[in-house]
């Protein structure tokens, strides 16, 4: 019944404390408060409370005092018959020098949604002098239920030297912390790993990561094999004490023994099907479907797993769902399994004077999802298909991206998500392909030894996965994103270390071009994960890795670590300066190409960083047809860095693949292989064009089918099915569908090889209608285009509005490298705003030959809001601060769609 809680920053406090008039004395000075509607008894080491009648609810409280730049760890055992909230909250008054000191700061609100577990937070304490901290617990609100907390800690967490390790096995990979370490710096303590497999040699392991104040030491063994047994050896020295730790384990890998199968049908499912019987781990329940059944809901979640254990869902055709497909909460040992699962969520209202999101019942939709999972442990999810949300996701040009997603995952702890197909749309684009609940939380995501590999993320507005949270021991690796803003996202990295290695980023943007990051980074304060990127690939108009923000209050030096990765992009470091002198990250042994320049020679001169590292044309082998593995004269050939664990014992190349023979990516074990990862028609749809699937397994007999997105009906692949064999390959014919097309922009797909197992290979699909004349005049029908003056600081025009309403206004030209300033925006004589010239959506006009771009003068808080306009004729002026901008024109629309998509066609 476990469930774990998730972290959420907040300023209120309960305001059942304000309301309170009766205090009962606890032990070790906790103090129950509460307005007469409990019964609350001591125990020695907690408390247990019974609600009597209806009212304010109890709120136990303690205030501690901790010591300067320590940390504040939090336990308790919560024990109570009904599955509602245990409330925690963990507040102080701000020291001088930090925020205001005289406003509450919470450290930690976590909620309790399970009868029987375990509550825990941790919070670094930054001030530089002792802090008192309150820490209030509320208990569940039900007549006549008695909760039982027990096993109460809170202090500062030390070590006494006696070092206990413990290993988390995944698949291929596995996680191990070293606990009750003595050591109060990082350079007072030392460890080395080796690893073998039983009755083989120790080889050398990388290292673990040490934040001395944690007390505990955390790594990674990766590169193992499927259902092998293994032995891990630490030599440490803790503080000067040296001793050598070992411990067998094995990797996961035998399948799930199956003692009930349960078939799901249209009627069972039609409002809602709720899973209630757990398996054990000698025989789990497995739901499945006939095959060739499509499961239709209307329910709030097609399917629900709430409390339970050791279930397998496998091969469903899921449809509908008003909120979610499948939610997973409470729930430990859950497999989900080769399911197809599209037009779940709901549809939301655009209103683009609000920021631009999409609303529901007048709320932000941005929870819905494919798979929604929290409070869950040992977690399986493969060979999944999941696309076509019905719902719709906003882009950066109006605010944060907020929509659904293929999965939301918070406080999810031991998952494997490998070899899954999370593939948005132009119309239907995810937010972040896969989402992390409790961004900056410990327990935010996937939070402790998650193992993500092989997994295709495909057509977000934002990120194609977010790791924020804990990362504690995250692995994520081998996987292809594409045609997302970022890449992937470590977020605030809480705990760490993190390790994102052999992944390929390509085809990077939004749905109307923006470009950010393929490794995003931020989130404020950092706290002390440490995130590794090793031979990762990235190409394409945008950056390598943006600035991170370090705790100006304890810096952590390594921040992130950064070896052997390619970047072949317009732009490498977001902000070097953040990276190398204010975090101390170290950077070597990477490869950076733009024909335009690159920063190695600043990152060398200035920072001291990638000494042995090299500028060039990697010699992609055919990136045209998403071939990025690098050809044998490439400067990437043996001058990567060896890594233990991670790469070869010599001849390391730079970038995600090595040597002629590597595996595509995303990584499958499939025997064969389009001869292209990428179909573009460009802007001409006359002739069809092929794709090969060969094998060369002299014995294969591979069966397929062609599964796409139900929005890429512009698409059609023939055969739809077939069999591969070595002396027969299958030739493809993709073809386009132009009378589908409804909008001028460059439109993008992937369809995929599916194999009956749900194993996939995908090939990717571009047709460019940006200067289709008959859709570009159906978009921008209602736009606005006045005549511009300019002169030396400042742009006159006037638009006759033929209705009253809420508008943008737009330039068209370039914005111009390294003129920076303000902009002041006036409307008959009235200041509206004042704004950067290089906000949002102008980081894409700055490139690919500086093409002239529509860009907007947003007026940005948190969000672009429009000018309320009267109808009628208004004069605008914009002041620039810097003399040099001279737009060729402007226009005044109402929605981002009308321009965007084509926004380099005037």
């Amino acid at each position: 019944m476990g469930k774990r809680f998730l972290l959420m920053f907040s300023a209120v406090l309960c305001a059942a404390v304000c309301a309170a008039n009766v205090k009962v004395k606890l032990n070790d000075g906790w103090e129950a408060v509460h307005s007469g509607n409990y019964e609350v008894k001591a125990t020695a080491d907690g408390f247990t409370a019974k609600q009597l009648k209806k009212g304010n609810s109890l709120v136990v409280v303690k205030k501690i005092k901790l010591p300067a730049n320590s940390r504040l760890l939090f336990s308790s055992d919560v024990q109570t018959a009904y599955p509602a909230t245990v409330k925690l909250e963990i507040t102080q008054n701000d020291q001088a020098g930090l925020r205001d000191k005289h406003k509450p700061r919470t450290y930690a609100s976590r909620d309790n949604f399970s009868g029987n577990d375990t509550l825990t937070a941790e919070s670094d304490i930054r001030n530089t002098e002792p802090v008192e901290l309150k820490i209030s617990i509320t208990p569940v609100s039900r007549k006549n239920v008695v909760t039982t907390v027990s096993n109460i800690f809170a202090g500062n967490p030390s070590g006494n030297g006696e070092a206990v390790l413990e290993i988390a096995p995944a698949y291929v990979s596995a996680g191990y912390e070293i606990s009750n370490l003595a050591a109060s710096e990082i350079s007072k303590f030392k460890a080395q790993a080796y690893y073998r497999e039983e009755g083989g040699k120790f080889r050398k392991a990388f290292a673990p990561d040490y934040p001395p104040f944690e007390h505990k030491a955390r790594g990674v063994l990766v590169n193992l094999k499927e259902n092998t047994a293994y032995e891990l050896k630490l030599e440490i020295d803790d503080n000067g004490k040296k001793s050598v730790l070992t411990k067998k384990f094995r990797t996961l890998g035998k399948d799930f023994p199956v003692k009930k199968t349960v078939y799901i049908t249209p009627e069972k499912i039609a409002k809602g099907f709720v899973v209630k019987e757990s398996g054990t781990a000698d025989g789990y329940i497995r739901y499945t479907a006939k095959p060739g059944v499509v499961l239709n809901s209307k329910g709030v979640d097609a399917i629900k797993i709430n409390n339970v254990q050791y279930v397998i869902l496998e091969n469903l055709t899921l449809r509908g769902g008003l909120e979610n497909s499948i939610r997973v909460t409470n729930s430990k040992n859950i497999v989900i399994r080769n399911c197809d699962i599209a037009k779940f969520g709901r549809v939301g209202i655009h209103k683009p004077h609000r920021g631009g999101e999409y609303y529901y019942k007048n709320r932000i939709l941005n929870s819905d999802s494919g798979i929604w999972i929290k409070n869950a442990k040992d977690v399986l999810i493969e060979r999944n298909f999941i696309h076509d949300a019905n719902g719709f996701t906003n882009p950066w040009f109006y605010s944060h991206p907020t929509g659904p997603k293929a999965i939301n995952a918070g406080m999810v702890e031991n998952a494997t998500v490998r070899f899954n197909d999370f593939i948005g749309g132009d119309v239907h684009r995810w937010n972040d392909a896969v989402e992390c609940m409790g961004n900056s939380s410990t327990v935010g995501g996937f939070f402790r030894n998650a193992e993500i590999y092989g997994n295709l993320f495909a057509l977000s507005n934002d990120d194609g996965i977010e790791l924020e949270g804990g990362e504690i021991n995250t692995r994520f690796f081998s996987n292809r994103i594409e045609a997302t803003l970022c890449g992937v996202s470590s977020g605030s990295c809480v705990r760490g270390p993190s390790y994102i290695f052999n992944n390929l980023f390509w085809r990077g943007t939004d749905v109307f071009g923006l470009t950010f990051n393929s490794f995003k980074n931020g989130h404020g304060i950092w706290n002390s994960g440490k995130v590794h990127l090793f031979n990762n690939t990235a190409t394409g108009y945008r950056n390598g890795t943006n600035g991170i923000s370090v705790d100006p209050y304890r810096p952590r030096l390594d921040k992130m670590v950064n070896y052997n990765n390619i970047f072949a992009l317009n732009n490498t470091m977001g902000s070097p300066n953040a990276l190398f002198k204010i975090a101390n990250s170290p950077s070597d042994y990477n490869l950076y190409f733009n024909p335009d320049g690159t920063q190695l020679d600043e990152l060398r001169k200035v920072f001291k960083r990638d000494l042995n590292g090299v500028e060039g044309d990697p010699k992609f082998v055919d990136a045209a047809k998403g071939d990025f593995r690098t050809a044998s004269a490439s400067p990437a050939r043996g001058a990567g860095r060896v890594i233990d664990n991670f790469t070869a014992a010599s001849k390391v190349d730079i970038g995600a693949f090595q040597g002629d023979n590597a595996p595509a990516l995303p990584l499958r074990d499939l025997s064969f292989m389009p001869d292209t990862g990428l179909v573009n028609f460009k802007s001409d749809f006359s002739a069809p064009k092929s794709v090969t699937l060969k094998t060369s397994c002299p014995k294969a007999k591979i069966p397929f089918v062609i599964a796409q997105t139900i929005e890429s009906d512009w698409l059609t692949v023939t055969p739809s099915k077939g069999v591969i064999t070595k002396d027969k390959p299958v030739t493809l014919t993709v073809k386009i569908n132009p009378e589908k097309f409804t909008t001028a922009r460059l439109n993008r797909t992937v369809f995929l090889v599916r194999t009956p197992e749900g194993l996939s290979r995908p090939v990717s699909v571009e047709a460019d209608t940006r200067k289709d004349a008959a859709l570009l005049k159906k978009n921008r029908k209602g736009v606005l285009y006045p005549n511009v003056v300019n002169s030396k600081k400042s742009t006159k025009f006037s638009f006759d509005v033929p209705a009253e309403g809420h508008y943008f206004v737009m330039f068209y030209g370039k914005v111009k490298n390294g003129v920076a300033g303000k902009v002041t925006v006036f409307c008959d004589g009235k200041k509206l705003y004042k704004t950067s010239l290089h906000g949002p959506y102008q980081m894409m006009v700055t490139a690919r030959d500086n093409t002239p771009s529509y860009f907007c003068l947003a007026n940005w808080g948190r969000k672009n809001i429009p000018v309320k306009l009267t109808k009628g004729k208004h004069n605008f002026e914009v002041k620039y601060d810097v003399a040099g901008y001279a737009p060729e024109g402007a226009a005044l629309i109402t929605s981002a769609e009308q321009l965007m998509y084509s926004c380099t066609v005037r």
